[in-house]
């Protein structure tokens, strides 16, 4: 059983994976962030996806939206068809 000061510290310190996202943008949820590539969402309504590769979160709110997408998800994110090149 863990005491309450570990309790209080896990609520001072959250872990990533437990903090909300700010906003529309592409959000980091896990690992360490390599070079970031712009995409524009060309989708109508909102958008979020999970990475398979990196655990990334990515959400944008709708048309128009840029991106900064972790080089190693771009492909994926582009093959959905609702993303270009910034």
């Amino acid at each position: 059983m863990s005491c309450c000061g570990q309790r209080r510290q896990a609520l001072i310190n959250p872990p990533a994976s437990l903090v909300p996202s700010r906003g529309y943008g592409a959000t980091a949820v896990r690992g360490a962030h390599t070079r970031g590539v712009g995409l524009r969402y060309r989708g109508l309504g909102p958008f979020t996806q999970r990475s398979s590769r990196t655990g990334r979160l990515y959400a944008c709110g709708g048309t128009g939206a840029s991106l900064q997408v972790d080089e190693i998800d771009v492909e994926s994110l582009l093959r959905t068809r609702l993303f270009t090149r910034a």
